[in-house]
């Protein structure tokens, strides 16, 4: 009995610590914004810690535009990073999830569904200007 019971807590931990949740419904999330941190530090600020930190909502209609284009960039082509951005967005059920921006290639990791997201090569300059513009005015305070 303890065999069996132990097989099967290491299976259920194995396929919950492999879980992510499902790819987010992008027409539904809201309230996206950029902070005032970027590069290496991005990634070790976790959820909970988002709202003690300067931010900047984001234009709804701007991201929408932008977020009716992504597509998920399959695992064997996971991206490199070469700097980063923080933001976030809340979910149609207000839940407050993390991501992280790359600073040049057009690509975001969204952590809840643990996928990285690519903007085509048409609209990756425009996204990548519309981000680093906006958290520009984050901290100049306009």
């Amino acid at each position: 009995m303890t065999i069996k019971v132990s097989s099967f807590l290491i299976v259920i931990s194995f396929v919950f610590g492999s879980c992510h949740g499902q790819p987010p419904d992008w027409k539904k999330s809201r309230n996206w914004r950029v902070y005032a941190i970027s590069g290496q530090r991005v990634f070790s600020v976790s959820v909970d810690t988002l709202s003690n930190l300067q931010s900047k909502l984001l234009d709804k209609d701007s991201l929408q535009y932008f977020l009716a284009k992504v597509t998920p960039i399959p695992k064997e082509r996971t991206p490199v990073w070469m700097g980063s951005y923080l933001s976030s967005y809340e979910t149609a059920e207000g839940s407050l999830k993390k991501v992280e921006i790359s600073t040049y290639g057009g690509f975001f990791f969204d952590e809840a569904s643990g996928k990285y997201y690519m903007l085509p090569r048409a609209l990756s300059d425009r996204w990548l200007d519309y981000i680093s513009n906006s958290i520009t005015q984050l901290k100049s305070g306009e």
